[in-house]
């Protein structure tokens, strides 16, 4: 982990949870749609659950629902056993 992606006092920046998190379920979404289509994010809430100063941060995503259209993917982060991050992340697929 490298200072350009934590905030002035340390911590990693809450916006890499998002990246983290989009990453993780765009990856598991576009797998579950054929070759015309393409995953895009609709909407993204993340919750904050623990500070990250040092590790590697590790993103599980896990399907909610998965439509014809729409995709839910709950996305959580960790640091070894500690969980820091918990998101639902909504895609659409879209034609390519």
């Amino acid at each position: 982990m490298t200072d350009s992606i934590k905030q002035p006092y340390g911590i990693v920046h809450g916006g890499i949870n998002a990246i983290l998190a989009e990453t993780a379920a765009s990856l598991g979404a576009n797998a579950n749609l054929d070759e015309a289509h393409a995953a895009v994010g609709v909407d993204i809430a993340i919750h904050h659950l623990a500070a990250v100063a040092e590790g590697t941060i590790v993103a599980t995503a896990t399907p909610v629902k998965i439509g014809r259209r729409l995709q839910v993917w709950e996305v959580t982060t960790a640091v070894a056993d500690s969980v820091t991050s918990f998101s639902t992340v909504t895609l659409m697929a879209q034609p390519k």
